[in-house]
């Protein structure tokens, strides 16, 4: 009889990245819309691609970055450098005006104090740019 995980050791995965599932859909989501965009312009390979994944999002980008590289082999983005760019939680107060970085989640006003803001960045997740021959 076998039991899972009966005489195997944890899989392993960098640190902080003990459960990659989100970002592997994520990662799989990229490669899709990525392969799709090559193949419609008859480019081959992808030589780098670029990816904006704002705070709210809960993408660790170590971890993006690693399944984005264990599921591009063999396809047109498997020697492609993946670049990540984070964008802050930010928050623009409709009392005053004021433009402000959330910390954990508080939306109050460091200026007015109002707890009326608006998200202004932080949700993102898109594929920026693509480079490919």
């Amino acid at each position: 009889m076998w039991r899972p995980g009966e005489g195997r050791t944890k899989p392993f995965f960098p640190k902080g990245m003990e459960k990659p599932v989100h970002e592997l859909g994520i990662a799989s989501s990229i490669l899709e819309i990525v392969t799709r965009a090559v193949e419609e312009k008859g480019l081959q390979r992808v030589t780098r691609l670029k990816v904006v994944v704002g705070e709210t999002t809960a993408v660790v980008p170590d971890a993006l970055s690693f399944a984005f590289e264990a599921i591009s082999r063999g396809t047109c983005c498997e020697v492609a450098q993946l670049e990540i760019e984070e964008r802050p939680f930010r928050a623009r107060c409709r009392q005053c005006g004021e433009e402000f970085r959330v910390e954990e989640y508080r939306l109050i006003c460091p200026r007015c104090g109002q707890r009326d803001a608006q998200m202004i960045s932080g949700d993102e997740l898109y594929v920026d740019h693509v480079e490919a021959e």
